[in-house]
């Protein structure tokens, strides 16, 4: 890699390198190559409230679309930077939004409704609070109590709701007893809570969409909102709405590849889309549509334009995409002619990597 840098450095001048480098060029990411999971944050799990017990209940339901994990109060979730950030989307937001931010928070809190322990929960949700700063995070707030029972202290329930922003529709009592039952009921809450997140966040960003579209100075910021909402409509599960989304950013952008300064910054962008697009057709048995689309693709990046600032990294890049794309439709269950076949792509993408190889023993 670092080769391969020192390389760039020689092809562009400084200010070109340096723009060049910013756009963190991956190839594929992984998150092309499956749904994105529910990232499920827990606080309040430790030994006093029975972390062990509670921890091992949600490993046994664990759905192969959610993502358990313990969250560090003492960090925060770092704000949002939309309108300032150096390029359409970064890499950095993807990872955030998809691997490390929780959609949804579960707060544990071990009650037996006594004053010293509500003072110490509204100091936990306060914490939790603190970690989530300014981010819209739906929060369930779980009571774990030794010996069952139906109904919340409706004195604490008001003292809660009074002191912070939680929802009285998000609390509820799980008896240590018998709690994966009781975690196991909580799952259709979470598709509807999930849900409602996810259409608030997809509705901001269309109004900030459409505010970019209103102002030519930063009209090119609308691919970002576009593909932020896309994400919220994978995260949700409408993966036709995603698709559709992602299949009009991509023809915009095609659109746009003439007048926008940074080609390069869009190649990167339309490599991103047109991997997206390609997982979500096969999975929807739409793969000649994928075709389709992955050959204007393939006609569009042939251009030269592409090919002054760094051939090697092009050939490189397009020929990823080629090999990733043959081992995609290895796995399709479309019927194979002698027109259209993985073999087309290997093809391709063994003479991509050959004209890098040559360029990069040439330089």
């Amino acid at each position: 890699i670092k080769c391969e840098k020192n390389r760039k450095l020689i092809l562009m001048s400084n200010n070109q390198c340096e723009q060049f480098l910013n756009l963190r060029p991956d190839y594929i990411h992984d998150a092309f190559k499956n749904y994105p999971k529910l990232n499920i944050g827990c606080a309040g799990l430790d030994f006093v409230n029975g972390y062990n017990y509670i921890w091992d209940c949600i490993s046994q339901i664990q759905n192969p679309e959610r993502f358990y994990f313990l969250i560090d109060l003492d960090t925060k979730i770092k704000k949002e930077n939309n309108l300032n950030s150096e390029g359409i989307i970064s890499r950095t937001w993807i990872d955030n939004t998809l691997y490390k931010n929780p959609q949804l928070l579960y707060v544990f809190y071990h009650s037996e409704w006594n004053e010293l322990e509500i003072e110490n929960l509204l100091s936990l949700l306060n914490r939790v609070s603190s970690y989530i700063g300014t981010k819209t995070i739906p929060i369930i707030l779980i009571f774990l109590q030794n010996e069952p029972k139906t109904l919340i202290d409706a004195r604490v329930l008001n003292y809660l709701t009074e002191s912070t922003s939680l929802s009285t529709k998000n609390c509820f009592v799980i008896s240590i007893e018998s709690p994966l039952i009781c975690l196991k009921r909580l799952e259709p809450l979470i598709i509807n809570i999930l849900t409602e997140c996810c259409n608030r966040k997809i509705s901001k960003y269309k109004q900030k969409r459409d505010q970019c579209l209103n102002n030519q100075a930063i009209k090119f910021n609308a691919f970002k909102f576009m593909i932020k909402s896309a994400i919220y409509y994978e995260i949700k599960r409408d993966f036709v709405g995603a698709l559709k989304n992602y299949l009009t950013i991509l023809s915009d952008i095609f659109d746009a590849s003439y007048s926008y300064p940074d080609p390069l910054e869009l190649k990167y962008l339309t490599g991103y889309l047109i991997s997206k697009i390609s997982f979500l057709s096969s999975k929807q048995n739409l793969f000649n549509d994928a075709i389709t689309k992955f050959h204007r693709f393939e006609r569009h990046f042939r251009r030269l334009i592409f090919l002054k600032e760094c051939p090697g990294e092009h050939f490189l890049w397009l020929g990823n995409h080629f090999l990733w794309f043959a081992k995609l439709f290895e796995d399709t269950n479309i019927d194979y002619d002698i027109n259209k076949n993985p073999g087309y792509y290997f093809y391709f993408a063994a003479i991509l990597f050959h004209r890098a190889l040559i360029f990069y023993n040439s330089v």
